[in-house]
Formats: C-alpha cells, structure tokens, sequence
C-alpha cells in the first residue's frame, strides 16, 4: 500500500495474515522490491516510522499508528519530511530494524509480500503476509490453491510474540516509557505546522478504543514532563498533546 501525501492521514482497516517462512518463494512473478528502516516510538499501542526506499521508484517517510487485534486492526499512516523523521528517529535513540520486502503476484488480485529482516544479524528471519479486502477473504483464502502450501505452513497470524513490535522488543530493548506514563506526544509539527484535527481525533479513538488507554492534553507529570519538554524544546517549539497510559 501507498503511504498518504505528506499532512494528509491514511486511515484504513489493515486485514492480513502473516507466515514465517525461510528464504524468497519460487515460480511467483515478482513486482517490487523496497528496502525498508523502521523503528518504534511505541510498541503497545503501536506507533511506528518508517522509511520506505522503492527500488526504481521514490523514498517515502512514514508515521504509522496501529491499533489492537489480530486477523483485523485499524491503521492510521502520514507521511512525514526528513527533519522530523531524522528527529523521532533520534528520540528513538536504537538502531532501527533493516528489512527488505519483495511482492509476488497472486490470483485474484492478491500480493504476497515477503520480507528479510534484519539480514546481517544473528536475529534474521523472514516472514511473509497477504493483505485481504474483507475478513471473510482472509478466512476462505487457501495458499495450497497458489501452490504454496509448503511454503506458507507456518502461520502466525495474531501469534503472541510474532509481531514486528515484539522483536523490536527483543532485539533493542524497551520502549523509552516502559510504564506507559507518556506513549506518545503528539503535535501540529507531525504534520508540518498544523494540527489537522480529524487525523488527531482518529488516533486519539484509535489508542482509547483500541487499546483503552484514557488520552489527555498538555504536559504531565513524571516521566512525560521530561520526556514532553525535551520534545517541546528540541523537535516542536510548541505546545503539544499527550497521549497517556496506565502504568
């Protein structure tokens, strides 16, 4: 999928399911190839950039927020200019997760996307995941129907510990605000100087619903006074919204 033009949000239902598999799949059309970096602001909920590299074609930078769920779950996507990607990806302060992703054509309009993560270190694998219209297209798609029942046996779909989440967990550490005090700051500077408030109005139902985290405004206390000041000085200049969540 295609991220939005920079300011402007992408919100959609995200319907896929995922296999880990080994190595690049044999006899498929192949349509495109992106090297990938990512890295993790939040991992529960899920808020994420990353930076798309098509081969052949243009880099897009994106902020991606997730909600909860498994088969199903809403996915909020904007993308961003290089200053504040390069900023959040400093506030992250890791190394952001390399990955290559591969598409193969599929019957019926279907795009098997298989990625190599993190290939020059001891923690590579590979996964693969084929998005869906309807839930009900999910459940009744059967790989062996494509010849890839070998290939796609291992499903992982909703598996806990099977997401890229969980292995930023394992392979960087945790998230800056392990207790949840201050998730995620969110501000007019996301979106290059203004708030747009449907974009803020569907993440803040995004994390409350989703998630069940109450939302507030301004700056709080512990660690989201520190962590928001510092983001208010050295990313923003303004003043900013908090997301926050239970200890």
């Amino acid at each position: 999928t295609c991220p939005a033009p920079t300011g402007e949000a992408r919100i959609k239902m995200e319907i896929e399911r995922k296999w880990m598999v080994d190595g690049w799949p044999e006899g498929l059309e192949q349509t495109e190839v992106y090297k990938m970096d990512q890295g993790y602001i939040s991992v529960r909920p899920t808020v994420r950039i990353r930076r798309e590299a098509l081969q052949g074609g243009r880099t897009a930078l994106v902020l991606c927020f997730k909600g909860a769920g498994g088969l199903s779950r809403e996915e909020i996507e904007t993308e961003i200019n290089a200053e504040l990607f390069a900023k959040l990806e400093h506030l992250i302060g890791k190394p952001l997760i390399h990955k290559e992703r591969r598409g193969y054509r599929l019957p019926g309009g279907l795009t098997l996307e298989v990625n190599c993560v993190d290939p020059d270190l001891p923690t590579a694998f590979w996964y693969a995941e084929v998005e869906y219209e309807t839930e009900a297209q999910a459940l009744a798609w059967d790989p062996a129907a494509c010849g890839l029942a070998d290939y796609l046996h291992d499903e992982c779909t909703g598996k806990p510990g099977s997401s890229m989440g969980e292995y930023w967990l394992k392979t960087r550490g945790e998230e800056p605000s392990p207790k949840g005090e201050a998730l995620f700051l969110f501000s007019g500077g996301v979106l290059n100087g203004h708030i747009q408030p449907q974009l803020f109005q569907c993440v803040e139902r995004l994390l409350r619903v989703g998630h069940g985290f109450p939302c507030g405004s301004g700056l709080v206390g512990a660690d989201g006074d520190r962590l928001a000041g510092h983001l208010q000085d050295e990313l923003f200049d303004q003043p900013l919204a908090v997301l926050i969540g239970p200890d």
